[in-house]
């Protein structure tokens, strides 16, 4: 490719105004890119599409039905046909129809294009499908990132898939400025209380239920210690169970007796209200070397 040539790339993921977190991943990395670029980068969002009538713009170009084979199918020649330089799949199993989202395979054979894969969970107990449809997409890709230094670990010791294919890039986070957060908390009624902090939406895979049962042996340490779960439940986990998980974890402050230690934002929430939480949060989170032990103990202890 000349130097200087406009880059064309086309991502296939869920994307704004999708209320997903890889849709806002996604959409911010588009942005990144593009300034990056400077001008150099021609995005082309093949977005998966959820039950809602989404009104998608630019640069959404084509949309997947996820239980819908021959979308699939049509979104690899259109991707072919659009003579693009690099595809960006976001994978995440829910995201894609088919066991363990395979219809996936059914695009990714038929590109002629190379494939980077982003992996936004990697199994640590895969059943045989997950475990069938991680290595396909594997395969299939020029190269797999991942986004943390356990998810390289697992891809190695699970998967076996490792070598120069593995790339670690950590996930990003805004760019905030320093910031006193004393003027945050006092916006959310949180002064002089520690403030540790999840985001995004609730689902099965975040683990907040290990958090609230080591929440006991981090009030011994820290009493003033506020734990705040920000964030609606994903929408296909309503679609398939409601507000179960909520519901547990809900009932997991009750019997550890933490209403006092916890709170719940039940809903999606602007990135301008996103900011003013981490700002809150920013300054009083525990350093690893202060609640890693904690955290030991609370799970030695199950």
């Amino acid at each position: 490719m000349a130097k200087g040539s406009i880059r064309k790339v086309a991502f296939i993921s869920s994307f704004m105004p999708r209320k997903c977190g890889i849709a806002t991943f996604t959409s911010d990395l588009v942005k990144s890119l593009a300034s990056a670029a400077k001008g150099q980068f021609q995005p082309l969002v093949v977005a998966m599409r959820s039950d809602n009538d989404l009104k998608y713009d630019n640069p959404v170009k084509f949309e997947i039905r996820q239980n819908v084979k021959n979308d699939y199918i049509s979104a690899a020649n259109y991707i072919n046909f659009s003579h693009v330089d690099l595809v960006s799949v976001q994978h995440e199993f829910g995201l894609f129809g088919g066991e363990a989202g395979s219809y996936l395979s059914l695009l990714l054979n038929r590109l002629n294009t190379p494939i980077v894969t982003t992996l936004h969970t990697v199994l640590d107990d895969p059943s045989p499908a997950h475990r069938k449809s991680l290595t396909h997409l594997c395969d299939t890709s020029y190269k797999v990132i991942t986004m943390n230094e356990r998810g390289v670990d697992m891809l190695r010791d699970i998967h076996g898939i490792a070598g120069k294919k593995v790339k670690l890039i950590a996930h990003g986070i805004p760019d905030l400025p320093f910031v006193d957060s004393s003027y945050y908390k006092h916006k959310f009624g949180v002064e002089s209380r520690r403030t540790i902090l999840t985001f995004g939406l609730l689902n099965r895979n975040k683990g907040i239920e290990v958090m609230l049962e080591a929440m006991p042996a981090i009030i011994k340490a820290e009493p003033s210690v506020l734990y705040i779960v920000l964030g609606m439940t994903h929408p296909s986990v309503i679609k398939d169970e409601g507000e179960s998980y909520r519901f547990s974890l809900q009932q997991i402050v009750k019997e550890l007796g933490l209403q006092e230690h916890v709170v719940f934002h039940n809903r999606f929430v602007t990135d301008e209200e996103l900011s003013n939480f981490l700002c809150a949060a920013v300054a009083t989170v525990p350093s690893r070397d202060w609640i890693q032990p904690l955290l030991n103990e609370s799970t030695a202890s199950r």
